[in-house]
């Protein structure tokens, strides 16, 4: 089963036409909710295998003026860790198989004064039974959701963190 998170109603139906594409999917359940909102109300035997997520970062990603969207639920950066990324983390890994794998891709920017990938890793450290496995670099362009001050179509790189129990 998939299950796809987004406090966009709008964009389900987006991902209802791109799982159309991939003829071996069976079972898709779509959610429009904030994702610290809805995933303490998953059943605990529910258990994903994969969780991939690339979660706003901060206050940058601006994706609609909805009620829903982070930047207007969390104003400063310890908020936002605190009460949406941490929370979501650890809904994620409460769910996550034995052999299970979250890939959480988050990045910082010091001009917006946006610092959420070494608190993450602290927090990662600190969880009893699980571990950082690695870190997966990629490059990317500024998407259109993203606040840069920067008008050029600028070539950056993105960490991915992948996270695994650590007997695995």
């Amino acid at each position: 089963e998939i299950t796809l998170i987004d406090p966009r109603c709008d964009a389900i139906e987006g991902y209802k036409r791109q799982v159309q594409l991939v003829r071996s999917v069976k079972s898709v359940r779509y959610i429009c909710d904030a994702a610290e909102s809805v995933l303490p109300s998953f059943a605990e035997d529910v258990m994903y295998d994969l969780v991939l997520t690339s979660p706003p970062y901060s206050n940058l990603e601006m994706y609609d003026d909805g009620p829903l969207q982070v930047y207007k639920r969390y104003t400063n950066n310890e908020s936002y860790l605190k009460q949406f990324l941490f929370k979501v983390v650890d809904e994620v890994l409460k769910r996550l198989s034995p052999e299970g794998v979250l890939a959480l891709n988050i990045s910082d920017n010091k001009e917006h004064a946006v610092d959420i990938c070494q608190p993450f890793l602290d927090f990662i450290r600190r969880k009893p039974g699980f571990r950082l496995a690695c870190t997966l670099g990629y490059s990317t362009r500024s998407n259109p959701g993203y606040r840069s001050t920067n008008s050029e179509d600028r070539m950056s790189g993105e960490p991915l963190y992948v996270v695994c129990r650590k007997d695995q």
